[in-house]
């Protein structure tokens, strides 16, 4: 999605803050929310955007009770992007836009966390070759996997409490 929307931004003059609205060309893609000065430079596949936003740093987008056509960008830690579309329509397009854009950088953060998190579970898991060489093995013989298993079952065998806690992953 992208269009124009007015973005509320702090200004000062002398000693005094005033907000004022700037008209900006914003686009919604790829885990990201940008904006640009004007369309022509949202286009052009070098240009930098004034600034940009990672959805998955979004907490929420919300409707601006007070104002139909307003709505803000919550980023947490007293962090807000306050934004004005032409129309309510418009507004709630934007709104939708960015939550569903939000739940989907969510949903690829957890996953690529969870992957590691495999990842490192099942390097953590990964028994050296020293520790996988049953005693025929490390003595020099080539023993069929099978022989491995029943290696280590003759050495649960007689503690029941061991063979209990015993999980083995192939």
């Amino acid at each position: 999605m992208q269009g124009w929307l007015k973005k509320k931004s702090p200004k000062t003059q002398g000693k005094k803050v005033m907000d004022v609205w700037q008209k900006r060309y914003f686009v919604l893609s790829g885990g990201e929310l940008k904006y640009y000065k004007n369309e022509k430079l949202a286009g052009l596949s070098n240009s930098e955007p004034l600034k940009s936003i990672a959805l998955s740093h979004v907490l929420c987008a919300t409707v601006n009770p007070k104002h139909n056509d307003m709505f803000v960008i919550d980023l947490g830690l007293e962090r807000k992007v306050k934004l004005q579309a032409n129309s309510e329509p418009e507004r709630d397009a934007w709104v939708a836009a960015i939550e569903e854009a939000k739940l989907k950088a969510w949903s690829a953060q957890e996953e690529h966390a969870l992957q590691i998190t495999v990842d490192e579970v099942k390097k953590a898991r990964m028994p050296s070759s020293e520790q996988t060489s049953s005693p025929a093995q490390k003595a020099g013989s080539f023993a069929s996997p099978a022989s491995g298993i029943r290696d280590q079952e003759e050495l649960l065998q007689g503690n029941p409490t061991r063979k209990q806690q015993c999980c083995v992953i192939s």
